[in-house]
């Protein structure tokens, strides 16, 4: 395997569970701990929305086990799609190739191995 390894971009809006279940199974993954990983919140667009979006971002600040965590929280709510494409713009200016999940993905554990 080359030494390059990928960061991880995980996009993540208002389902609590769904994401402490992706970060956890990425956190099985060996090349985790070497694995930088960028978590990106979008904003609330509704008063509902809010107390979900603390509760992944208090989680998220929580993490431990990565090579590097990288919090990506806006302050207003741009849209999944303006989310992302910024993040994206964000990773590349310091790595060339990033891998991409939606906070409701599982991975194996070897995930990470076959991905780099």
């Amino acid at each position: 395997m080359k030494d390059y390894i990928a960061p991880i971009i995980v996009l993540v809006y208002n389902r609590v569970t769904h994401f402490e279940n992706c970060i956890n199974s990425l956190l099985k993954n060996d090349l985790a701990k070497k694995s930088p990983v960028f978590i990106v919140s979008d904003a609330p667009s509704q008063e509902k929305d809010k107390e979900s979006i603390k509760e992944i971002r208090d989680f998220s600040k929580s993490i431990k086990g990565f090579g590097e965590l990288n919090l990506l929280f806006w302050d207003r709510n741009i849209g999944g799609h303006e989310s992302l494409k910024k993040a994206i713009n964000i990773v590349f200016e310091k790595y060339e190739s990033f891998i991409f999940l939606e906070d409701d993905i599982i991975v194996s554990t070897n995930f990470l191995q076959y991905m780099n």
